[in-house]
């Protein structure tokens, strides 16, 4: 049940961004976009994890993908009752 749940969820927000008319492409646990006019066979511009918003954020999975230092974005997008996706740009933060 819970691999039917997270394939759903993976596909709500695959399909989101397709609509938005970005350049998707799966990966094992999360989502590659690629910008638009720009060959999938190099480097993805963000990653993207997604996640219901009722269940809890695995941030060391996404600080681990932040302490990459690759060149793209780390993203979470949450999936809401309707189906709707808000994203946010994850980024590590140094205090003072």
């Amino acid at each position: 049940m819970e691999d039917l749940q997270r394939d759903n969820l993976e596909y709500k927000t695959y399909r989101d961004l397709k609509e938005r008319g970005l350049v998707v492409k799966a990966d094992h646990n999360s989502l590659r976009l690629y910008d638009r006019n720009t060959s999938t066979k190099g480097a993805a511009s963000a990653i993207v994890f997604s996640y219901y918003f009722e269940n809890n954020i695995n941030f060391e999975q996404v600080i681990s993908e932040i302490k990459k230092n690759l060149d793209r974005r780390t993203q979470i997008g949450i999936v809401d009752n309707e189906g709707d996706v808000v994203y946010y740009i994850a980024d590590l933060i140094e205090w003072p």
